[in-house]
C-alpha cells in the first residue's frame, strides 16, 4: 500500500510596516480598490487607455490589463498617502509623457489638509503680468520667515484651454500655484514626486536649455535640432577620468608585467544629448511640429465654424496639457485668428447677399420664417424700431440676416397696405 505525500504549502511571508505599501494587508486592500478602479467605465481614460490619431481618426485604444492596474495602483497609494478618497483623486488626474499629474485644486486642497494650518496670501496693486502674490507660512523652527513671492508674467502658461487665459481667474491659480511652489520649497515631502500640467511645461523647458522661445524665432526645439545637423556632437559632461587610490597604485607595482590587467577602456562619449536638448526632446520637438503645422495647415482650409472646430481637435490633447511652448502656441493662436476672421468675413457677405434678395422682393431660397429672429425683425418693423435690440440676434450673422428678412417683410407689408 503506497503511503500519501502530503503536500508542502509555503509559507505566505506576512509583512507589518508604517508604510502602507510596505504593508501585507494594506498592499493587498489598495490592490482591490485599484482592480476596481481598472474595470470602472468611469475612470478618466488617461489612466486606462491610449489616444492614437488626431481629430476625426482619434482612437481610444484600452491598454492591456496589467498597465491598468498598475496606473491605477498609483492614483490609489497617493491617495492613502494623503488620507483622501481615492475615486475621487482619481477624477483629479491626467498622464502626461508617463508622469502622472494632478489638477491644482486638489493639489491646493491637500497642502491645506496636510499642513494643519492655512497659509496667509497678500497680493500686489500691479494689473497684468506684474500683478503677484506673498505666501507667507508659519515661521520654522529657528524663527525664520517662509516666505515666497511670485506674479502672472512668471507663472501663467497660455493656450486656449489655459487657466490664464481670463484675467479675472489670475488671483485664484496665483494662490494654486503660490501654494503649490511655497511647500515646495519649504515643505518638499508632502508633495515629494507630485506635478500639475503647467508645472511639467516648465520642468520641460528648463530640461531644454531655457525659456520658451519668442514669437518672431522659430520654436527653440526645430533651432536645435537645425544646428544639430551642421554641428558636430558636444558632450553635455566631460569624461570621467578614472581615480586610482595609492593602495590601488601599490598594488599594481607589485603585480608582474605578463599578469598586470589590462587598463580599463575609455569611456565612449555620450550620445544622449546634443547641444543640451535629450532625444526625447528631439522626438517631442518633431511631435509638436507635425501638430502644429497640420492643425495651420486644417484651419487654413476651413470654411464653416464646424471645420475649424474639427481643425481645433488636432491640438486639443497638447494644449489642455500645456504641452506647448510660447513659439508654437502663438502659431495655433495666429492661425486660427486669420481663419476665424476669413469665416466671419464670409458669413457676413452670405448675410448682406440674403438681404440683398429680401430688399429685391425675393424670398431667399431655404428662409425659415417661424424663426425667433425673423418673427422679432417683422415685430420690430411693425413698431418703427429700425435697429436689431437683442444681442443674441445681432451678434449672430445668421440670426441677424433672419431679424433684416422679417423687418424687410414686414415693410413690404406696410408699402401694399
Amino acid at each position: 500500500m503506497n503511503a500519501e505525500t502530503p503536500i508542502v504549502r509555503p509559507e505566505r511571508i506576512h509583512v507589518d510596516d508604517v508604510i502602507h505599501v510596505l504593508d501585507s494587508g494594506r498592499f493587498e486592500q489598495m490592490q482591490r480598490i485599484a482592480t476596481v478602479m481598472a474595470r470602472s467605465p468611469l475612470t478618466p481614460d488617461t489612466l486606462v487607455a491610449t489616444v492614437e490619431g488626431f481629430g476625426r481618426d482619434r482612437k481610444v485604444i484600452p491598454l492591456e490589463w496589467d498597465q491598468r492596474l498598475a496606473n491605477c495602483f498609483l492614483v490609489v497609494n497617493q491617495a492613502v498617502r494623503w488620507g483622501l478618497d481615492p475615486f475621487a483623486v482619481a477624477q483629479c488626474c491626467s498622464v502626461v509623457h508617463g508622469k502622472l499629474m494632478f489638477e491644482g485644486k486638489l493639489v491646493a486642497a491637500v497642502l491645506t489638509a496636510k499642513l494643519g494650518h492655512i497659509l496667509a496670501y497678500r497680493w500686489n496693486d500691479a494689473t497684468g503680468d506684474a500683478f503677484g502674490i506673498r505666501v507667507i507660512g508659519t515661521p520654522d523652527r529657528l524663527g525664520e520667515e517662509r516666505i515666497l513671492d511670485g506674479t502672472v508674467g512668471q507663472w501663467k502658461t497660455s493656450g486656449n484651454n489655459s487657466p490664464w487665459s481670463k484675467q479675472a481667474d489670475h488671483r485664484r491659480q496665483l494662490v494654486y500655484r503660490g501654494t503649490r511652489d511655497w511647500v515646495r520649497l519649504f515643505e518638499p515631502a508632502i508633495l515629494l514626486g507630485v506635478y500639475t500640467p503647467d508645472e511639467m511645461e516648465d520642468l520641460q523647458e528648463r530640461a531644454s536649455g531655457g525659456a520658451a522661445a519668442p514669437a518672431s524665432e522659430p520654436p527653440r526645439q526645430v533651432r536645435s535640432r537645425a544646428k544639430a545637423a551642421d554641428a558636430p556632437l558636444q558632450l553635455a559632461h566631460q569624461p570621467v577620468t578614472p581615480v586610482i587610490s595609492a593602495a590601488s597604485e601599490k598594488s599594481a607595482e607589485t603585480v608582474p608585467a605578463g599578469n598586470q590587467a589590462p587598463a580599463p577602456a575609455a569611456q565612449k562619449p555620450s550620445a544622449q544629448q546634443v547641444n543640451g536638448q535629450t532625444e526625447q526632446d528631439l522626438a517631442n520637438a518633431r511631435e509638436y511640429e507635425a501638430v502644429v503645422v497640420a492643425f495651420e495647415k486644417a484651419a487654413g482650409e476651413a470654411t464653416t465654424r464646424q471645420e475649424l472646430e474639427a481643425a481645433e481637435e488636432l491640438t486639443a490633447v497638447y494644449i489642455d496639457n500645456n504641452l506647448f511652448g510660447l513659439a508654437l502656441r502663438n502659431r495655433i493662436t495666429g492661425a486660427w485668428e486669420e481663419a476665424d476672421a476669413l469665416i466671419t468675413k464670409n458669413e457676413k457677405a452670405e448675410a448682406l447677399a440674403k438681404n440683398a434678395k429680401a430688399a429685391a422682393g425675393e424670398k431667399p431660397s431655404g428662409i425659415d420664417t417661424t424663426h425667433p429672429a425673423y418673427l422679432r425683425g417683422f415685430e420690430d418693423r411693425k413698431r418703427n424700431i429700425t435697429r436689431c435690440l437683442k444681442p443674441e440676434f445681432k451678434n449672430d450673422p445668421a440670426s441677424f440676416a433672419l431679424w433684416e428678412a422679417g423687418h424687410a417683410a414686414a415693410s413690404r407689408e406696410l408699402a401694399a397696405a
